[in-house]
């Protein structure tokens, strides 16, 4: 829609454009995170299947969380 309001020279094409553009990126970062989750939820079945008790169960967590969600967290610490 940009390039056609500039063909066109008409500067509400390409606002509307601009802003369709500009609220698309933050709608696909929410999309993929929602994945990213969804994924590690399903992958939660594994280990929990896999335990006899409470405290392997746990355990299985821990480190499928730790492993899952660990580079998240130190992205989250190194970026300004």
């Amino acid at each position: 829609m940009i390039v056609l309001g500039a063909v066109r020279e008409n500067p509400i094409v390409s606002l509307v454009g601009s802003i369709a553009s500009i609220l698309f990126w933050p709608a696909m970062a929410s999309a993929r995170r929602t994945r990213k989750e969804n994924i590690a939820i399903r992958l939660l079945e594994a280990p929990l299947s896999r335990a006899d008790t409470a405290k392997e169960a746990a355990d299985n967590l821990r480190q499928v969380l730790g492993e899952t969600f660990s580079h998240d967290y130190e992205d989250r610490q190194k970026s300004p």
